[in-house]
């Protein structure tokens, strides 16, 4: 499985960069004739735009240019309102083609957002038990929620900003070489400097998104846990500890963020002081350009636009005053530069969905929980459990069960005990297939359990825990999760077996009433009883009892016995028993001690040994301590 290992320093190299790219991308394979058509809009807009300068130099050269005097406007004012105009549809265009590409980008991205979201919580409905138990619930939320997000800004907004500083890039590159290529050269040395300029700050700003983001996750995970346990830290006046461990995790969230939002941030002025320099050389050049070639000298040529010639009236569009032509130059250098400069600044957000997308990547990369090839459902599961020399740890090398043998036959109740960290819980972790043994074998039928599929095995189990947990819906659906496909009748005749019925009945909307979270609006003994009438909906074949009444009221443990006795009649039962009063009527109990079976037997013949069991009871019921 694929551990969510945290590093001082995440570090991804170029290849991986751009593999991250090409997978996020691969993403829009659905799309792809919308994200073509938003890259012609995105031309449209650029081209567009380019026009609508170079109409400003028009009406400044062949209207406003000082020697024409207003008696030159007010003869040629048809032809000055039709540059207008066409500066004003053109403009129109653009604005058009820039809506229709947002809107279409916005569409497409929550299509493909909403893709992700569904795949990753897919995957995580096929991860074994063992990546929640590494992963926190808090970070697998911040994966689910801030991570996408970024992605989702990305394409909603920033993509379709990448496609337009493209375009307007290509369409005034094109524009400067037609009027000036010696001064577009020059323009083009910027280039190569500030794309050098970027990737050095690119290599030291780009692992620290990745560090952002995980610390954005432990911030999300230190919230949710204290927020869950808001009850026990004001019992025990823990707040000031909490807001001081809190001041850790959020001032390394702060200093990461910090240094990553600097660092890109200091892409903006580096590229503008780039720009700038540029477009002063740019200016100081044309004006001793044209100083040298004077007002008809010779090689006129290298300061004229000889590809366009319009003729409006008695006006040719192509004829240019020198100092006019190296203005409408100046200014296409700018918006080169600065298209430049803002297509660098855009891939900020890149790198933001890019740390995002790997860490998703990373849940939709983790290993399923999957059967063997040849794994598959029993006709029937009749209830024998039978572990042989039983061997598990959750870390390798560090086992907690060792070599284990214990048969559990049909219909009898085997009740495991033993002190804390002794594997009790670990034995039930393994029947429900939550995880595979390291050694040894574990039967069901006398069939090796990585013979069965998961499915089919757990649809015949039942957990009832001591800490029950609820959804927030109503009480006919949380019952309901025993068994989708029961009937309403179905789930009020397992309710009443629970000897819940009753109590539903006085709900203010019956079976329809919504629970709260985790159902925080009943007692600790309404809750059990609804999960006990999950089970009976379930109709299983075996049941796993985690000391179910623990904390539970003694007129509700006798109600809630009742129910459990008969959910048991007939089934394969294991108990894990932290009171020993409830399984003395157990048909085996099986005692363990550092991960191995020490005793075993009956209540009654365990006390008679005098052993290691008899000491537990001994402790419980006359030293009034409980294990």
């Amino acid at each position: 499985m694929a551990r969510f290992q945290k590093t001082k320093r995440p570090k991804m190299s170029g290849k991986e960069l751009g593999s991250s790219l090409v997978r996020m991308f691969a993403l829009f394979k659905g799309q792809r004739k919308v994200l073509v058509l938003t890259i012609i809009l995105s031309m449209v807009e650029a081209v567009m735009i380019t026009f609508t300068t170079f109409c400003m130099g028009v009406i400044y050269n062949n209207f406003l240019l000082p020697g024409h005097g207003p008696d030159f406007l007010k003869l040629h004012w048809v032809q000055f309102l039709l540059v207008c105009a066409t500066m004003m549809v053109v403009y129109i265009i653009s604005q058009i083609s820039f809506l229709i590409h947002s809107i279409w980008m916005a569409k497409v991205s929550e299509k493909v957002m909403y893709g992700l979201r569904r795949s990753t919580m897919n995957k995580l409905h096929l991860l074994p038990v063992k990546f929640f138990d590494i992963v926190p619930s808090g970070e697998i939320m911040t994966r689910m929620s801030s991570d996408i997000d970024n992605i989702s800004q990305l394409t909603s907004q920033q993509l379709s900003s990448i496609f337009f500083y493209g375009a307007l890039i290509i369409t005034n590159t094109i524009v400067m070489f037609l009027i000036n290529w010696y001064l577009a050269l020059i323009t083009m040395i910027a280039v190569p400097i500030m794309v050098i300029v970027n990737i050095l700050i690119v290599k030291k700003v780009q692992p620290s998104f990745l560090k952002q983001q995980n610390s954005i996750s432990k911030v999300n995970g230190f919230a949710e846990e204290k927020i869950s346990g808001t009850k026990i830290i004001s019992l025990f006046r823990m707040e000031d500890k909490c807001v001081a461990e809190f001041d850790v995790v959020n001032k390394e969230l702060t200093n990461n963020s910090l240094f990553a939002q600097t660092a890109s941030n200091m892409m903006m002025p580096i590229n503008l002081f780039l720009t700038r320099i540029a477009i002063f050389i740019i200016c100081a050049l044309g004006i001793g350009l044209i100083l040298y070639l004077g007002p008809t000298g010779e090689g006129e040529w290298l300061m004229k636009l000889s590809v366009i010639h319009v003729k409006i009236g008695d006006i040719v569009i192509d004829q240019f005053d020198k100092t006019v032509l190296l203005i409408i130059f100046t200014t296409f250098s700018r918006n080169f530069t600065e298209s430049i400069n803002n297509l660098i600044s855009s891939f900020s957000f890149v790198f933001y969905a890019v740390a995002g997308a790997q860490r998703v990547f990373q849940i939709l990369d983790s290993p399923e929980e999957k059967d063997l090839p040849d794994a598959k459902p029993l006709k029937e599961l009749k209830g024998k459990v039978e572990a042989k020399n039983l061997s598990f740890g959750y870390e390798k090398g560090k086992l907690i069960l060792k070599k284990l043998n214990f048969v559990a036959k049909p219909g009898q109740t085997v009740a495991i005990v033993g002190p804390t960290g002794a594997g009790k819980t670990t034995i039930t972790n393994l029947v429900t297939k939550f995880y595979d043994p390291d050694s040894g074998k574990l039967l069901f039928d006398n069939i090796p359990v990585e013979k069965i599929t998961r499915k089919f095995l757990r649809q015949n189990i039942a957990v009832i825990l001591q800490d029950t947990f609820l959804f927030a819906e109503s009480v006919k659906d949380n019952i309901r999760y025993g068994r989708l496909d029961a009937t309403d009748k179905e789930i009020i005749a397992a309710a009443k077996e629970a000897h819940l019925h009753d109590f539903i009945m006085h709900l203010p909307n019956g079976y329809n009433t919504i629970l709260r979270d985790n159902g925080s609006d009943l007692s600790a003994g309404q809750r059990q009883l609804l999960t006990i009438a999950r089970a009976f909906l379930a109709k299983p074949k075996i049941v796993i009892l985690d000391e179910a009444t623990s904390s539970i009221d003694t007129k509700t443990e006798l109600l809630i016995g009742k129910a459990m006795d008969k959910l048991m009649t007939g089934k394969t039962c294991f108990v894990v028993a932290h009171r020993l009063s409830t399984i003395v009527n157990a048909d085996q109990i099986l005692v363990l001690d550092k991960g191995q079976i020490v005793e075993r037997g009956t209540h009654k013949e365990l006390l008679k040994k005098h052993g290691f069991y008899f000491k537990l009871y001994d402790a419980q019921f006359k030293k009034g301590q409980q294990l």
